[in-house]
């Protein structure tokens, strides 16, 4: 059965990014590709692997996300409802201005609250781990925030591209 779900899933991101490839190829030259994603996504796992995290360790960082897994619930769903009122007041007829503003307030109230919990939980799981695997978690955390900025600069191209 889990043979067929992981068939299922492959085939489903395959064709999701292969309805994405045109509008990635339509991208400026040494814009990213379609798979950008599933590369960073497999390249993460071997580099999580390779920072050799004890059985101990993982349940101990398990247990710090799940001592904390009810209010980083709240927060995120918080945040979440958050923005999509931003989204219904841009998207309603005419501009209010005023709702806008306070809705996006209240968006910005609800990420900083939820940003500061993780950085609690973050901090307290980071504790777990030595001081080696922490370097290598920042490395790991550099080589995302690089990829995010590519997939960035390969839509800034495609906009550019296609708006003129």
């Amino acid at each position: 059965m889990m043979m067929m779900t992981k068939a299922i899933l492959g085939t489903a991101l395959l064709g999701s990014s292969l309805a994405v490839a045109p509008l990635v190829g339509a991208a400026k030259a040494g814009a990213p590709g379609p798979f950008l994603v599933l590369r960073v996504v497999h390249e993460v796992k071997e580099r999580a692997e390779a920072l050799n995290i004890t059985p101990a360790q993982k349940a101990q960082i398990k247990s710090v996300v799940r001592a904390h897994k009810g209010e980083l619930r709240v927060a995120a769903n918080r945040a979440f409802e958050a923005r999509m009122a931003v989204a219904d007041a841009i998207h309603q007829d005419g501009v209010d201005e005023g709702l806008i503003r306070q809705r996006v307030q209240e968006a910005a109230s609800a990420q900083a609250d939820l940003a500061v919990l993780r950085a609690k939980v973050r901090a307290e799981a980071r504790g777990v781990l030595t001081p080696s695997q922490r370097q290598g978690a920042d490395q790991i955390r550099e080589y995302v925030k690089g990829a995010v900025y590519q997939l960035r600069t390969g839509f800034q191209a495609f906009v550019d591209e296609t708006l003129g």
